[in-house]
């Protein structure tokens, strides 16, 4: 009895993982370590399905609470200068699109803050990057022109030169 037969099929199930849990047949003529071995595999595949589908369950309920927010959640990438996540909300709260408002640069996001908030809203930017978090309060101008109030609340995520990374946070129309 040679050993490629059962690893042969151990690799034929191995593909197998990502379309259903393996299957593993008794051989009583396989050596003991290769039957010990096909079962082990056998149970880490379908404890990793199992991982796999419950992971999916999670994400699919994370997303909706997302969606089904009133509030704003988004993750914005500083050093691409560009939100990677915006809730669909977002349209509703300011007219724009994730689609948008992905596309627009931060010095346009900041051009639509009130000119009378704008100097108070870059302080406090610059000031919540030292502390690690914000909260601001702002007049921001909607797609359709008009000026809506927007509290923002986010924490600054570093990279590991401790440089901001990302602003990842919820902003509502107060």
């Amino acid at each position: 009895y040679t050993i490629s037969v059962p690893l042969r099929r151990l690799e034929r199930d191995a593909q197998a993982m990502g379309e259903a849990p393996v299957e593993t047949p008794t051989d009583p003529e396989a050596p003991r370590e290769v039957r010990y071995l096909r079962d082990t595999v056998a149970r880490l595949a379908t404890d990793l399905l199992q991982r796999a589908e419950a992971l999916r369950a999670s994400e699919q309920r994370f997303q909706a609470v997302l969606e089904n927010s009133l509030d704003v959640a988004y993750r914005r990438d500083l050093r691409h200068d560009r939100y990677e996540y915006l809730s669909p909300v977002v349209e509703r709260t300011i007219g724009f699109s994730p689609a948008e408002m992905s596309e627009l640069p931060h010095d346009q996001v900041l051009a639509r803050v009130h000119p009378e908030d704008i100097e108070r809203v870059r302080r406090e930017f610059a000031e919540a990057e030292t502390a690690g978090m914000g909260t601001i309060e702002y007049r921001f101008q909607c797609k359709d022109g008009t000026y809506c109030w927007l509290a923002d609340y986010f924490v600054v995520q570093k990279d590991e030169e401790d440089r901001p990374r990302y602003y990842s946070g919820s902003m509502r129309n107060i």
